[in-house]
Formats: structure tokens, C-alpha cells, sequence
């Protein structure tokens, strides 16, 4: 829908021109430019969201969350909205909260996004959850591992204190609020290690495919 819109909107000019020629311009009667370009215009981000999410090789889970909040920011009404526009928005909430659901292991993958291990998009609560649920996948697969986060005296670890810098990256630049800029201090628990370390790859997803 979105691709046949947009390309209608882009050529309109050549299209009415071309029907002119052939004398069949009635063919356009009552469509309203205008309202063709909002209807591009609303389900852009639709689409953009769903070829950043469809992705075969590479992971894209830990960008859920942040599409899911970026949709709904784009839908928010405005004044200037026409009757049309209110309608199109207010079924693409309830379309949103129908039928895209965030589950833990989403917010587990913006959890592994190491821009975005502080958790600053959630609630205090929240954060414990998917703090408990790291260690408990951590535990499942590396029985070995201590993941303890009160366990004392042994410290495995040495880490450079979190880097400042922000690295814009497709839609994470445009959730800076929700990215790491907080110190933590020194812990044994494998998840904590993780949040407050400076993780350098080449890759700023590369964690979530990282198993040695």
C-alpha cells in the first residue's frame, strides 16, 4: 500500500500530464492529492519499521522496543490533524496495542545493546526483571559462572570505567535518552560486570551473537 501510495504521489505530474494526452484526465475525479500525501506520510514509519525488522543476517530484536516507541510518537495527534488523519491515527494505536507486543526478551535485547545496558527506558522495576532473567539465561548456559549478585571476595574482572561517547547508529540515535551515561559501581554479578563495563567491538550488536 505504502509503495504504490508514494509512487502514485511522486509521479503524479507525469501521470495527469500522460491522461491529459489521451484525454481521460476524469480518470483522477476525486482524489485529493493532498490527502494521498498525508496517507504516504502516516504509513512511512509503518514501513520503515518493517524493513528495519525484517532483517535475515543480522539481529534486529533489540531495535523492537524502540519501534515500538517511535511508532507511537509518530501517530501522536496534532492540531493540525484533519478528520481523516485523527481516524488513520487512532486505529493505528489500537493496532500498535493489539498487535505489537513487547515481551521481556525484547527488553532483554535492548538489554545486550551495550549503548543501552543501563536501562534507562525502564521503570526500576523492570530493570530488576530483566537483570534476574540475564542471569538466568547466563546460568542456564554457563553453569560454571557465578552470577550471584551478592557473592563477595572474589573479583575476576577488571573493566575501564563506561565510555561517554555515543554512538549514533540507525534508530539508536535517536533514543539517546534511553543510552548509557551513568557510572556503577564494582559488583561480582556477571550482569552488573556487564553494565557497567566499556565494551569496544566493531559491532555495536555484536554482543548479541558473541559466545566465547
Amino acid at each position: 500500500m505504502y509503495l504504490m501510495l508514494q509512487s502514485f504521489f511522486k509521479n503524479y505530474v507525469e501521470i495527469r500530464t500522460l491522461l491529459q494526452r489521451k484525454d481521460q484526465e476524469a480518470r483522477l475525479e476525486g482524489i485529493d492529492i493532498m490527502t494521498v500525501n498525508a496517507l504516504v506520510r502516516f504509513l512511512l514509519p509503518f514501513f520503515e519499521s518493517t524493513k528495519a525488522l525484517e532483517g535475515d543476517l543480522t539481529p534486529t530484536i533489540h531495535h523492537v522496543c524502540q519501534w515500538y516507541v517511535k511508532l507511537k510518537r509518530c501517530i501522536t495527534f496534532q492540531t493540525t490533524d484533519f478528520h481523516l488523519l485523527k481516524f488513520l491515527k487512532r486505529r493505528g494505536f489500537q493496532a500498535i496495542d493489539n498487535k505489537f507486543e513487547i515481551t521481556p526478551f525484547h527488553k532483554l535485547a535492548l538489554f545486550l545493546n551495550p549503548k543501552f545496558k543501563s536501562l534507562n527506558a525502564f521503570k526500576e522495576d523492570e530493570k530488576i526483571i530483566i537483570k534476574m532473567l540475564a542471569s538466568d539465561y547466563i546460568s542456564s548456559l554457563f553453569p560454571s559462572i557465578n552470577v550471584c549478585s551478592d557473592s563477595i571476595g572474589e573479583d575476576h574482572h577488571s573493566y575501564a570505567p563506561p565510555s561517554k561517547v555515543r554512538i549514533v547508529s540507525n534508530i539508536d540515535d535517536e533514543f539517546f535518552e534511553w543510552q548509557d551515561d551513568t557510572e556503577h559501581k564494582e559488583s561480582n554479578s556477571e550482569v552488573e560486570n556487564y553494565v557497567k563495563q566499556c565494551l569496544k567491538m566493531s559491532s555495536p550488536t555484536a554482543v548479541l551473537f558473541k559466545t566465547d
